[in-house]
């Protein structure tokens, strides 16, 4: 309803020219022009804004008027508002801002200005996807002021070192169109990223009649080519050339691992999937991924309904490789593959040495809980009750603990409560989490901890509001969560902005700052449940109640 919203600005700006809200009724009324592309006249309504709130986000506000003047054409103005913007503080890294400084500076036909700017983005990024960006631009800017070998030596930059960026296909075209040779494996990655796989086969294939440097990479990625098509036999057979040919190349580990996963993927070919994994494993024991292709095989037969097998592949990995990061979970899956074999006593045997050699406490109360089912099932009442006890208070505030929970009290998963009350005296809890916070970090008796102190000087918090306030979410998200990680050491500030962020319906970040703030006082998540009652119902309240309680109500289902 542009056309309604419009109307609506424009005579509220008329009726109220000098009230404050005449500033929003203009940031809203550019915002629509925007959505309608009249940008000459969303750019004169951010100027009005400005008028009437500057120094709080103008270096939004002058990026994005640039932009609107940027797209009407007027690129005078649009540099003039894009160098405002580079010189006004904000939070965001300046990279985009400048790119579209140097572009308007390259279409007013100053290329020798812009061809500096995008060298010098150029050097300072450590983006890849930037990098190319720039060169493809440098190519333009070259060849506008007539040098055409430094145009083709970017363009050939960006095809050579950045083939899975846009840009470089675009380069890659140029290049072609203008005769200029180009390396046929470079040619083939490119136009493969770009999803150009017909293309990508067919320089491929001219690469590797002609005495190839390096024919590994060309039958890998040639591989895949015929696999984005669909010819998934010929990909692997591609595959089967680098492993039996290239043992030396880089992408050896990498063909063992698509030839798998092409087969269990796409051709339901599971056992033989897994038998490539593990035929890795036997060829090359040393590798740093021989752990994770001995994992990845366990995963593919349990995919194929062979618990058998995978357990059994689950197994070898504490023998074969203890230190491996898929030790514990590897025979933690193959105690699940046990149990749904029915084979008890053997998930039991498993179960038991997990919870014995277990690290961390979420996986103590797991082996416990499955050391329980295991117990049930082979009807010892007792000793299974006593296991489940130990989940509860091995972690309780861990999935299985709850879990547990339900099973010593007879109820199934998910059952809600009989009783529930979201109503929350939040004004006297906050007062109790206060007390509990001055004692804690020997914050003074009279500092008041009901607003944001000192922080509301800070620029972050100052453009988080506005933008907020504004309906600029992602921007006021950006420079909020930067002030959060700037005070995380800080417990009496990281409180103040718990409460914040909570007020303004930045639910996420006053998680964060509430839990960082027991964090602080050296909590850990079971610790918590003895926490003031407040910073536990900042973790978990009951966020949209408002629209969730209606709902349920109206469809039967239970609103926690």
């Amino acid at each position: 309803e542009y056309s309604f919203a419009l109307d609506t600005f424009r005579e509220l700006i008329a009726a109220y020219p000098d009230l404050p809200q005449a500033a929003d009724a203009y940031f809203f009324l550019a915002r629509t022009y925007d959505a309608l592309q009249r940008y000459s006249e969303a750019a004169e309504a951010y100027q009005n804004y400005l008028a009437r709130r500057s120094g709080v986000i103008d270096g939004y506000i002058l990026e994005w008027q640039g932009d609107a003047w940027f797209n009407a054409g007027n690129y005078s103005n649009a540099i003039t508002d894009y160098q405002a913007a580079l010189s006004s503080p904000r939070l965001e890294d300046f990279t985009s801002l400048q790119t579209k400084l140097a572009r308007a500076t390259a279409i007013t036909g100053d290329y020798a200005t812009a061809i500096v700017m995008y060298t010098d983005i150029y050097n300072r990024t450590t983006s890849d996807y930037v990098k190319t960006q720039m060169d493809y631009l440098l190519g333009q800017a070259y060849t506008a002021t007539g040098q055409p070998d430094l145009a083709n030596s970017a363009y050939r930059d960006a095809v050579e070192n950045y083939p899975t960026a846009y840009d470089a296909h675009q380069s890659l075209i140029i290049l072609v169109d203008n005769g200029y040779p180009v390396d046929e494996l470079d040619r083939g990655l490119v136009d493969y990223y770009a999803g150009e796989y017909n293309l990508a086969i067919a320089a491929f294939d001219r690469y590797l009649a002609n005495s190839p440097v390096d024919p590994a990479t060309a039958y890998y990625y040639r591989g895949l080519s015929l696999s984005a098509i669909g010819g998934y036999y010929d990909a692997i057979s591609m595959w089967d050339f680098v492993i039996y040919n290239y043992p030396e190349s880089s992408l050896w580990d990498n063909a063992w691992e698509q030839k798998s996963y092409t087969q269990w993927a796409y051709l339901d070919e599971y056992d033989l999937a897994a038998q490539g994994m593990l035929d890795f494993v036997t060829a090359a024991p040393w590798h740093v991924l021989a752990d994770e292709f001995l994992y990845n095989a366990g995963r593919i037969y349990e995919r194929g309904g062979n618990l058998a097998s995978a357990a059994l592949a689950w197994e070898r990995i504490p023998g074969e490789y203890p230190n491996s990061q898929y030790s514990y979970q590897s025979l933690f899956l193959a105690g699940i593959c046990y149990y749904r074999q029915e084979n008890y006593l053997a998930a039991q045997t498993v179960f038991d040495r997990l919870r014995r050699d277990a690290g961390t406490i979420r996986e103590r109360s797991s082996a416990e809980f499955w050391m329980a089912k295991s117990l049930f099932a082979q009807n010892k009442d007792d000793e299974a009750k006593t296991a489940l006890e130990l989940t509860v208070s091995v972690d309780p505030t861990g999935y299985y603990s709850e879990r547990a929970r339900d099973m010593l009290a007879g109820r199934s998963p998910f059952t809600p409560p009989e009783m529930y009350d979201l109503g929350l005296d939040l004004k006297s809890e906050r007062l109790e989490a206060e007390t509990w916070l001055r004692s804690q970090f020997f914050i003074p008796a009279d500092t008041n901890l009901t607003d944001l102190g000192e922080i509301c000087q800070d620029g972050r918090a100052i453009r988080g509001a506005e933008l907020w306030r504004l309906g600029m979410f992602e921007q006021a998200r950006d420079e909020f969560e930067n002030l959060r990680v700037a005070y995380e050491n800080d417990p009496e500030n990281t409180y103040r902005l718990a409460n914040y962020f909570s007020e303004i319906g930045l639910y996420r970040s006053s998680i964060l700052a509430a839990r960082r703030v027991l964090a602080l006082a050296g909590m850990d998540d079971a610790a918590t449940i003895n926490a003031p009652s407040y910073f536990n119902h900042l973790r978990f309240a009951t966020y949209y109640s408002d629209l969730v309680i209606p709902e349920a109500q109206e469809t039967g289902i239970h609103p926690l």
